[in-house]
């Protein structure tokens, strides 16, 4: 680099000349890779925001027609689920679609909805509690419950990573429905010290009793 700036204007294009001519294709396609690095960029961001931009218009539409559950908007939150699949909108998207199956009486669709939700949350949050599985985990069990499904019910709630005093409360529920009685109370118990909640509290407290008194009738 000393020698650079001590020779002469001459030398001096010589030497860029003899640069150039040995490395000329190379600086071009770095040039390139460069150039298109820059507009790839552009183009990406752009598109991104496009796409953030009509997610937040269809999911304010969404919104808006939470009170309809006509056939018509199942497809229109169908529809939602399916165009913005990897977003965590397509699963809220399907607690409410699995909501609207059990205010028509279709449990078996709304477990469909809420097994769908587990499935996909269950790889991407990894160890991590998920708000949205847990709630999908908890109703689903409470429908298997009113499908006479309590083992299914116990292994939905048994795979969660957190068990809460609502999860447990269910779990009590499962473990009544089969009879296991000494297991039940255990989970009850353990659902009281979980929660907060006093209205929770006093609902488990008669669940307790009335499990004494079913076990001893048995």
């Amino acid at each position: 680099m000393a020698n650079f700036f001590s020779s002469s204007e001459e030398e001096n294009f010589e030497l860029i000349s003899s640069w150039w001519n040995k490395y000329k294709y190379v600086a071009i396609f770095l040039l390139f890779i460069v150039i298109s690095g820059i507009l790839f960029f552009e183009y990406w961001t752009q598109a991104s925001q496009d796409q953030r931009h009509e997610l937040a218009q269809e999911y304010h539409v969404f919104i808006e027609s939470l009170d309809d559950t006509s056939q018509e908007n199942k497809q229109n939150i169908r529809d939602f689920i399916e165009r913005f699949t990897d977003t965590p909108y397509a699963n809220m998207a399907s607690l409410h679609l699995s909501k609207i199956y059990v205010e028509n009486g279709d449990l078996i669709e709304a477990s469909k909805e809420l097994k769908n939700i587990i499935e996909s949350t269950s790889s991407s949050w990894g160890n991590q509690y998920d708000p949205i599985e847990s709630t999908a985990r908890l109703r689903l069990a409470k429908i298997l419950l009113s499908l006479e499904k309590p083992q299914e019910a116990l292994e939905v709630v048994k795979q969660a990573k957190v068990l809460n005093g609502a999860m447990l409360e269910v779990k009590g529920d499962a473990e009544s429905q089969l009879n296991r009685f000494n297991e039940a109370n255990i989970s009850y118990l353990q659902a009281l010290e979980s929660t907060q909640s006093s209205s929770l509290k006093s609902l488990i407290r008669m669940k307790i009793a009335d499990l004494q008194t079913d076990s001893d009738d048995k």
